[in-house]
């Protein structure tokens, strides 16, 4: 199986393209996820967070307790 990306420089064209594209039985088409700056956002925090909870099953960062994290609101 080969990979190819295809960048599609006018907007107008995408539609017809991907239709295109995908009427050839032999192609698998898949579509870009364009995330928005909000969506990013959960991603760094939650990426942050899972690297936070690694460091710390490795016992080489203190996490915050409920009781601290509660204080803190």
């Amino acid at each position: 199986m080969e990979t190819l990306v295809v960048t599609i420089k006018r907007k107008n064209k995408a539609a017809f393209t991907k239709e295109l594209l995908k009427s050839f039985d032999f192609l698998e088409v898949k579509e870009e996820k364009n995330f928005t700056e909000r969506e990013m956002k959960i991603i760094k925090n939650l990426s942050a967070a899972f690297t936070d909870v690694n460091l710390s099953i490795r016992g080489k960062k203190k996490l915050k307790t409920l009781q601290e994290v509660i204080n803190g609101l």
